[in-house]
């Protein structure tokens, strides 16, 4: 009996070994990857002659197209001129604020679509957009700390650009 259980647990440990080895070994390997898919989406992007999402805020006040994947979106009922917030790159970061439900995303580029626009764009465009890559073309200002392209026509958004 008792060498049936080390034997047992051989086994197992064994096949435990071999599980963790094929699938990486660690989440930091699924954040190394994650970082270098971004690297690569930047470079990409730079070569097509677009501003990288990712530097985006260093081109502020100027006009251009940004291309970026688009990992969420939100709509901020709450906020004045009720915009939708399309939301670059940044997926491990969104936080959610407890009082209005809205999601927060620090340092990540922004497509804001105010209420005023919302008519000029499709029935639940958001949605469309998210898990894309996206052109934003505009204006690159500042929302809220970020750097944004405020779109006023469905023109200024190319999907898998």
């Amino acid at each position: 009996m008792g060498l049936s259980y080390v034997l047992s647990s051989l086994i197992l440990g064994a096949i435990g070994a071999l599980a963790l080895a094929g699938c990486g070994g660690s989440s930091t390997n699924v954040a190394q990857d994650t970082e270098t898919q971004g690297a690569a989406l930047a470079t990409a992007a730079e070569a097509l002659g677009y501003i990288p999402s990712s530097k985006a805020g260093e081109h502020m006040g100027e006009e251009g197209t940004v291309r970026g994947s688009v990992k969420a979106y939100n709509y901020i009922s709450g906020a004045k001129g009720r915009p939708y917030i399309l939301i670059f790159d940044k997926p491990r970061i969104v936080k959610r604020r407890a009082a209005f439900g809205d999601l927060e995303v620090p340092e990540s580029f922004k497509v804001v679509i105010w209420k005023d626009y919302h008519k000029n764009f499709p029935a639940n465009f958001a949605g469309a957009y998210a898990g894309h890559t996206v052109c934003a073309t505009g204006l690159i200002v500042d929302y809220n700390g970020d750097p944004a392209i405020e779109a006023h026509d469905p023109s200024q958004l190319n999907i898998d650009c």
